[in-house]
């Protein structure tokens, strides 16, 4: 075990210092009854009220969360690197493991050794004596304290810090996948169906219920799932649906109560309207002058360190500024205003599966985008229209790199050489107005950092 360095904190919101303006859309979010978090290439954030902070951890493959200690999961079958801290405390710690597999709670961690499962004692570092059916099984420890749930065929077994195994109940047939959460709450896939029990419960039908993407509550007497139209929370002791909400949502988790992402406004809410936080919306980027466009699905005046627009109607793989109108590029082509106001949609005239993807947009001065192939070019005007490529064009230049600035993707950092200053983020674009240095990536994310 080892301490980590470096935990990176942003002022949340605009204002004075380094802050984070719109984190983008993550890989991953959750909340563990009282904070908001999310995990993306850099590595784990957690948010306070004032500030976004940063555990590195470069490329994640796993996470789990728990009201006193988050883990992340780094690394490839044969050598895993995971990585604790505290919500409030930051003060990451970090442990190496060599097995095939590895699956983590906050108090134990499962390795897969290929014919048997080893548990670890996060804590004490010593091995935790099992019997030989979970060992054989693929047991998988509690979110948040020592304990373990497993399964032989349809039988569902528990065992906690007392070390006492006890029969959990029984699953009409063995489960292709499960998931566990708080003191031996689980929610198992038998046949396409999900079940689901509560601590100290026997297993129930979660009617339209899907695996993926579902969120405990901090108590394990609930869990927040994916539904047939949008969401739904589910009683983990009797299986009953005690709301269901339809449309474009996420589940997140708790913090205290249920929370969501709405993907058409980009804010985490609960189901009365309260917004917990926003900003996460994923668009590509463009500038123009000093005006960025993008970042958290909307606008932003670098040179007055604000935003733009209340709205944020933002959403494209390609994006660019071509005359008095902003043209974006996924899903089809729309127009919008530089008010942000959406004045057009075109079906875009490009067949991705005869033509290959587009890999890039260079917008002209003649007030067309030069859009870029693998293997040619075509031009796209607003109206729609696609035409051949002229022989000479004249593309408006890029924001380049300036001098004394180095960007590295593996592992991201941004770094300044005078005075020498880094952070830790996957940056895809940046540019230097007055003392504050702007970045922004594909992911939707912007960050003003302050430079001195």
């Amino acid at each position: 075990m080892s301490s980590v360095a470096g935990v990176c904190r942003l002022g949340w919101g605009p204002g004075d210092g380094s802050r984070m303006l719109a984190p983008g859309l993550p890989d991953e979010l959750f909340g563990d009854g009282s904070h908001l978090g999310w995990t993306t290439t850099e590595g784990l954030w957690i948010l306070h009220e004032d500030e976004a902070c940063l555990v590195p951890a470069a490329f994640p493959v796993g996470v789990s969360i728990a009201p006193e200690r988050w883990l992340i999961v780094q690394g490839q079958p044969g050598g895993w690197t995971v990585t604790a801290v505290h919500p409030r405390g930051l003060q990451p710690q970090r442990w190496t493991f060599h097995s095939r597999g590895i699956t983590v709670g906050a108090a134990w961690l499962v390795c897969d050794l290929g014919i048997q499962r080893q548990v670890i004692s996060l804590d004490s570092g010593n091995e935790v004596s099992i019997p030989d059916g979970a060992a054989d099984a693929r047991p998988q420890p509690w979110t948040d304290e020592p304990g373990l749930v497993w399964t032989e065929r349809e039988s569902v077994y528990r065992m906690g810090s007392d070390m006492r195994v006890r029969v959990a109940g029984t699953l009409p047939a063995p489960p292709a996948d499960w998931r566990v959460g708080p003191s031996g709450a689980a929610v198992f896939e038998v046949a396409g169906e999900l079940w689901g029990m509560a601590p100290q419960s026997s297993p129930v039908l979660l009617f339209g219920a899907h695996l993926e993407g579902l969120r405990f509550s901090p108590s394990g007497l609930a869990v927040l799932v994916f539904g047939a139209e949008g969401i739904v929370e589910h009683c983990l002791r009797t299986g009953a649906e005690l709301w269901r909400l339809d449309g474009h949502f996420v589940p997140v988790g708790y913090a205290p109560d249920a929370v969501f992402l709405d993907e058409i406004s980009g804010r985490i809410r609960d189901r009365e309207g309260v917004v917990r936080a926003e900003g996460f919306n994923p668009s590509a980027a463009t500038l123009s002058g000093t005006q960025l466009y993008g970042p958290g699905g909307t606008a932003w005046d670098l040179k007055a360190g604000k935003r733009m627009w209340a709205h944020a109607p933002l959403v494209a793989e390609h994006l660019s500024v071509v005359g008095s109108q902003i043209l974006a590029l996924g899903g089809g082509l729309t127009i919008y205003s530089l008010e942000g106001d959406r004045v057009g949609h075109r079906k875009l005239p490009h067949d991705p599966e005869t033509e290959g993807p587009i890999v890039d947009v260079h917008p002209t001065a003649d007030g067309y985008l030069l859009i870029e192939l693998q293997d040619g070019f075509f031009e796209l005007y607003a109206d729609g229209q696609r035409r051949p490529p002229r022989a000479e064009h004249r593309v408006e230049e890029r924001v380049v790199l300036e001098a004394g600035l180095q960007v590295s993707e593996d592992p991201p950092y941004i770094r300044v050489a005078q005075p020498q200053r880094q952070w830790p983020l996957a940056v895809d674009g940046c540019v230097t107005v007055g003392q504050q240095l702007w970045c922004w990536n594909e992911d939707g994310m912007l960050c003003s950092l302050n430079r001195d």
